[in-house]
């Protein structure tokens, strides 16, 4: 065989030899250029079922409402259900005469139009006080003989806070044995009846 020439045998084998990285050349130029590169997935970190944890809620009690305090308004004493019964009754002759008292022995009135007094009081026996419950209290006075009912019964208008007074008219009283007695009134509210006081009425020497 003629140096410088090679066989058909040889030919195939060389051009086998550099047709081989160039198929390989194109291979990774198109997995470069046309195809993506495959990459591993993810493992998951939490579990799919696994519930969330929900955010923490602020107390019921927190909300700033400021706790109650206690009133500074104290609270009134019970108001009586009804007056009291009058006491230190008493009797005038005449309206600068001084009084006697019905506690203190047996009234004498030198006139035929005597004054008759009482002192209104509460149930507990303090009256009048700082908050006087009745406003509008007067008394029922009535005179009797010693051994009989009484003859007059009568609502003196109301004159003071401090005394329930009712002046005699004439006409009424003549000279002899008498006795009365007086009730708190206001409305429906009404005391019961203090006890009766003798007296006697002595105008001639």
């Amino acid at each position: 065989m003629p140096v410088g020439h090679s066989t058909p045998l040889a030919w195939a084998g060389r051009t086998a030899a550099l047709c081989l990285p160039l198929a390989l050349g194109l291979v990774v130029t198109s997995t470069a250029y046309g195809r993506p590169a495959h990459r591993p997935k993810p493992h998951p970190t939490a579990s799919p079922s696994a519930s969330p944890t929900p955010a923490p809620q602020p107390s019921p009690t927190a909300t700033g409402t400021p706790a109650p305090t206690a009133s500074a308004t104290s609270t009134p004493g019970p108001v009586p259900t009804a007056p009291g019964v009058p006491d230190t009754l008493r009797l005038s002759s005449y309206p600068y005469d001084g009084f006697q008292f019905c506690a203190g022995g047996h009234p004498v009135s030198t006139s035929l139009t005597p004054t008759l007094a009482a002192s209104p009081t509460e149930p507990d026996g303090s009256y009048p006080g700082p908050a006087q419950p009745y406003p509008d209290l007067v008394g029922r006075f009535e005179i009797a003989l010693p051994d009989g009912a009484a003859f007059l019964s009568v609502l003196a208008p109301h004159s003071s806070d401090y005394v329930l007074a009712y002046g005699v008219p004439p006409g009424v009283l003549t000279d002899g044995e008498y006795r009365w007695r007086v009730r708190a009134e206001d409305g429906a509210e009404v005391s019961a009846w203090a006890p009766w006081c003798s007296f006697t009425v002595r105008t001639t020497a």
